[in-house]
């Protein structure tokens, strides 16, 4: 094709005039000056463009973030594009819902459990600040009330057949990050995280994190070249440099996105898919960057728990409602107690076992609820603690009192109060959806379990477009398996299980030390006149 080759002759052109504009140092360390000589250098060369998409769509997307740069400078919270891209949605003609998310990622303390001093002082998180929803149709664009919660991993919501338009701030320091050698902070940043000791000198601790950014989806249509947030050969490098900001647009579902005249969208109800940052896929997920997008019911609507985006009331376009609990595994994390590194778990077996574990943003290990001094502790001296009551919620202190911490400095003798690990709560008998989603981390499988429940393997209705009752399904379980980075599962049961009967439900990772080491929370089904949820503490 002689047009295709004049294209790529040009692009020849283009790529080696970029490869002369790198500085001499490590590209993944580019400065600001070599980014400015990229931007004077894309001036005299067209973006590539894939022929059968055309340039109608580019042009469209060059005017919708023209108006927002507007926008932006009118509100004084302008930051600069990458560049321009194109739209992944199919063409307007057909007048697709969008929901639309400014999301930033930030430097943060996380505090992971504030009654053990366990922390992450040097975190990265997803936050989400703004978010609007455009009805089937086009009308006027509604803003949907937002709370930024850095406390909680990113969590999106959007609904089968819409438009997910997710624009990335990135807010990380534009110099070293504090893992870097070159850090001053360098020395506290040691971590007990490990890698396998595949390659000399490079494993956890002699890698410094990058400060770009991004965030990959799963399932949903989307053009790779532009909205995959990785940065892959001859693709647009779709993460985003410290300052600056990038739009990624995806479809909640299926179509072809080679045929302009009809796309033939197909509407699916994902439910569960993680949102990983490949900006920097071995430390970040160590720090916290890491989400969730759950795509809901077609037309459905939600409201999320105050001060918890995981836990959210899910309502049908047929008026049934059900509850939904989003759990976020982490089992690389780079955690501090008492300002020192701690310790891996004594019971791991090699280096994807390192690094301490959590579920949201919250770890609640047995061996600290037992008094025990660090996760290292011999399973010997482990065994000499009492662990007859290490689940219970209602705390009995030496003086009588059930407040926790003791005021008298004492261990609680029979309960620990609740841990500090996700409580969700539900009524008894109302349909309640697990999405456990393994964003990064490390490539060890997991089990997850909910005691009391069952749920059929495969949730899948409609060609499998929609999640719901399954009649060629007969198969139930209560445990389920192969749960590793990037894998996602539904689990659809009934709150109290088969008999709906009220009570504290433990939820837990399979794997025994890794539960210990603090990957459990709860489920508490409360009777349909507890409005509190109290009396079903056990």
């Amino acid at each position: 094709n002689p047009e295709f080759a004049k294209r790529r002759s040009g692009e020849y052109a283009y790529e080696k005039k970029l490869a002369a504009a790198e500085p001499e140092h490590d590209e993944c360390l580019r400065n600001k000056e070599a980014d400015d000589r990229y931007a004077e250098i894309k001036k005299d060369y067209p973006p590539r463009l894939n022929p059968l998409l055309g340039e109608e769509r580019l042009s469209h997307v060059g005017k919708v973030r023209s108006r927002e740069i507007e926008e932006e400078k009118s509100e004084g919270r302008s930051m600069a594009a990458v560049e321009p891209h194109r739209s992944a949605c199919p063409p307007e003609k057909l007048h697709l819902p969008q929901r639309r998310f400014t999301v930033e990622a930030r430097q943060s303390r996380i505090l992971y459990n504030a009654n053990f001093g366990m922390e992450d002082p040097d975190g990265i998180v997803f936050v989400k600040t703004r978010e609007a929803f455009q009805p089937r149709g086009g009308s006027d664009w509604q803003d949907v009330p937002v709370q930024p919660d850095p406390t909680h991993p990113l969590v999106l919501r959007a609904a089968a057949d819409e438009c997910v338009i997710v624009k990335l701030e990135n807010r990380l320091p534009e110099g070293l990050m504090p893992d870097d050698p070159r850090s001053p902070s360098w020395p506290g940043t040691w971590s007990y995280n490990e890698m396998p000791p595949i390659v000399e000198n490079f494993n956890f601790n002699e890698l410094a994190s990058s400060n770009r950014v991004s965030l990959h989806p799963q399932l949903v249509e989307m053009d790779v070249g532009f909205h995959d947030g990785s940065r892959v050969g001859y693709n647009t490098d779709s993460t985003v440099p410290p300052g600056r900001n990038y739009q990624y647009e995806w479809y909640a579902g299926k179509y072809n996105p080679y045929d302009r005249e009809q796309p033939d969208p197909v509407p699916i109800e994902f439910g569960a898919t993680a949102l990983r940052d490949l900006g920097d896929a071995i430390k970040h997920s160590s720090h916290g960057a890491v989400g969730a997008l759950v795509i809901e019911p077609k037309d459905s609507r939600w409201t999320e728990d105050a001060g918890n985006s995981a836990a959210a009331t899910v309502t049908g376009s047929d008026g049934h409602s059900s509850r939904e609990f989003v759990v976020i595994y982490q089992d690389d994390l780079s955690l501090r107690r008492a300002g020192a590194p701690m310790p891996n778990l004594r019971n791991g077996d090699d280096a994807e076992d390192s690094g301490q574990k959590a579920f949201n943003y919250r770890t609640e290990p047995l061996w600290a609820r037992v008094g025990a001094s660090d996760p290292a502790v011999s399973p010997d001296i482990l065994a000499g603690y009492d662990f007859s009551n290490v689940f219970s919620s209602l705390p009995t202190c030496a003086d009588g009192s059930k407040l926790l911490p003791c005021a008298d400095g004492s261990v609680p003798q029979s309960g620990h109060g609740d841990p500090e690990t996700p409580v969700f709560t539900a009524k008894a008998g109302e349909p309640v959806r697990f999405r456990v989603v393994h964003a990064g981390g490390h490539p060890r499988q997991h089990g997850f379990t909910v005691f009391g429940h069952s749920w059929p393997s495969f949730p899948w209705t409609d060609h499998s477009s929609r999640i719901g009752d399954n009649p060629e399904q007969s198969t139930r379980v209560g445990s389920a398996s192969g749960i590793g980075p990037l894998r996602h599962l539904n689990i659809v049961a009934q709150a109290g299980g088969s008999f709906a009967v009220p009570g504290d439900y433990l939820f837990r990772t399979q794997e025994g030390f890794q539960f210990q080491g603090g990957l459990w929370g709860l489920l508490r089904v409360c009777r349909p006149d507890d409005a509190p949820c109290l009396e079903t503490r056990h």
